[in-house]
């Protein structure tokens, strides 16, 4: 976000040069505000992913891996938003391993959730991530998270909401 922030308040200044003259830095400052004005107003600066998450497990002993993005709601407590997640997958002929991918619709500095749960119910990942800046469209299994997505615990993810809600 600080990077397409910047490149806005530097074109910024650079209009505001061509159309004044002077120095493009005396521009700079009054720039950068209008900036930060355009992102606070209409957040246009974020951008959409499509993330894929590769998976393969037993299908037999475990659910479909879930994907959500969160949010908080009126008592500031996390909210799943399931229906930006698609699973993709099928089990293989001779074998209960089921492969495929998690499609998940987010944009720059939303948090999203990921987990899947066995046939009991019981979760066996529940993952939180900060999406960063990156390319609109990127996989990565869970074991080895990408420079795109910061890991967060749940407490971490609420402050992060919370503080961006403000």
């Amino acid at each position: 976000m600080k990077s397409k922030l910047m490149k806005r308040a530097w074109n910024y200044a650079r209009q505001g040069q061509q159309k004044h003259g002077g120095s493009v830095k005396s521009y700079f400052q009054q720039s950068l505000k209008m900036a930060w004005e355009d992102y606070k107003e209409n957040k246009s600066m974020k951008k959409y992913h499509i993330i894929n998450v590769v998976f393969d497990y037993n299908g037999r002993l475990y659910n479909e891996p879930w994907g959500a993005v969160i949010t908080l709601d009126d008592n500031n407590n996390p909210s799943h938003d399931f229906s930006k997640a698609e699973f993709l997958g099928s089990m293989g002929m001779n074998s209960n391993i089921v492969k495929g991918d998690l499609m998940l619709m987010a944009q720059t500095g939303d948090v999203i959730a990921i987990g899947q749960k066995d046939k009991e119910g019981n979760d066996l990942s529940n993952d939180w991530f900060i999406i960063l800046d990156g390319p609109e469209e990127f996989e990565f299994k869970l074991k080895h998270i990408n420079e795109h997505l910061m890991p967060v615990s749940p407490s971490e993810a609420v402050k992060y909401l919370s503080e961006e809600t403000l």
